[in-house]
């Protein structure tokens, strides 16, 4: 194959990658689900405290985070401790539209990115450009697992005194 080809190509999957973007579809369907599951998570376990406003404005205000409430106790699974740590690693914009797209789930992608001040298409390359650095600040499992592991052996070593 020659340059041009190649050229070619790569331009077809771009092309192929953005009408996908432009349908709405994820280009990352795990991040995206993982997401999903943290918005639900976040929404029913931090909102509970009736301060009002919205969870948006909670966390905008808060920069990313929301100071969790003395009053309760509550469990954090591992992917939504480790999604949202992500989540809270990304810059302004990007935080904003995933606040956008996963805490205000009955909110349509138009009215998403009419409070953004963007087209839609444009707020749905946010959302992919958010799903992609989600995806890499996210640990892979197998680290993930031997630190885990690491530190088990280390507390177990110093339980016995070595």
């Amino acid at each position: 194959m020659d340059f041009a080809s190649l050229a070619v190509q790569k331009r077809q999957v771009n092309v192929m990658r953005q009408a996908s973007i432009d349908a709405g579809k994820s280009q990352h369907p795990a991040i995206d689900s993982r997401l999903r599951v943290w918005g639900e998570w976040t929404v029913a376990n931090r909102c509970e405290g009736g301060g009002g406003g919205s969870v948006l404005a909670a966390l905008i205000d808060g920069g990313g985070v929301v100071v969790r409430s003395t009053g309760k106790a509550v469990n954090m699974a591992e992917d939504v401790y480790d999604t949202e740590r992500a989540v809270c690693r990304l810059d302004d914009k990007y935080r904003e539209v995933v606040f956008l797209k996963y805490l205000e789930p009955e909110l349509s992608d138009q009215q998403r990115a009419d409070r953004m001040k963007v087209s839609r298409r444009t707020f749905l390359r946010y959302v992919a450009t958010a799903q992609q650095n989600i995806l890499f600040y996210l640990k892979p499992p197998a680290r993930k697992a031997s630190v885990r592991d690491q530190m088990r052996q280390n507390q177990s070593a110093v339980k016995n005194g070595v």
